[in-house]
């Protein structure tokens, strides 16, 4: 009896040992389940809060200035005879931007038959200057272009102010308004 008992006794120190060697054996393999499934968890995270749009936004360039005027025919008539110190521009003043990190239809446009040169710059309600273009002679406009601040999905009431140079680039005044921005996602 003692030796069934021995024997008895010696199997769940088997198993267990059966049990520590096989997961030594696949210790590598546990490893690298379990590294990617916290991979997974971590991509899901970043997704959720939108870190890959952020880091793909900072690769998103600049609205590149044209030479001309935007391609539609709203407004065009009042700014192609402009009387002497007066500040005229074209202004999209429905923006929308497909998310915080892209190009926006912004479209400014300095007029040919303006004699200042213009820089743009669109306010949140808050004061907080959001978008600034860089200066348009006359002549140039910007189609697209990004947000200098993220913006969440959302309609935003924002203001903007146009501040107009004269050729030495001393400053000539200054007009503003108001405008939406739309992000969509």
């Amino acid at each position: 009896m003692s030796k069934a008992h021995k024997k008895q006794s010696s199997k769940p120190e088997n198993k267990s040992k059966r049990i520590v060697d096989l997961i030594s054996q696949n210790k590598i393999i546990i490893i690298s389940v379990t590294a990617c499934i916290a991979l997974i968890l971590l991509a899901v995270l970043l997704t959720k809060v939108g870190f890959f749009n952020m880091v793909g936004g900072l690769f998103v360039p600049r609205g590149e200035v044209k030479i001309g005027t935007i391609p539609i025919s709203d407004g065009l008539a009042d700014v192609e005879n402009i009387p002497a110190g007066e500040i005229r521009f074209r202004i999209n003043k429905t923006v929308t931007f497909s998310d915080g990190y892209s190009q926006g239809d912004i479209m400014l446009e300095n007029p040919k038959a303006s004699e200042f040169d213009m820089d743009f710059t669109f306010y949140a309600m808050d004061s907080t200057p959001i978008y600034t273009s860089p200066t348009l002679k006359p002549g140039e406009y910007i189609l697209k272009d990004k947000l200098k601040k993220k913006l969440k999905k959302g309609e935003y009431e924002c203001g903007y102010k146009v501040v107009a140079y004269n050729a030495d680039g001393v400053r000539a005044g200054e007009t503003g308004g108001s405008l939406s921005i739309t992000v969509e996602n």
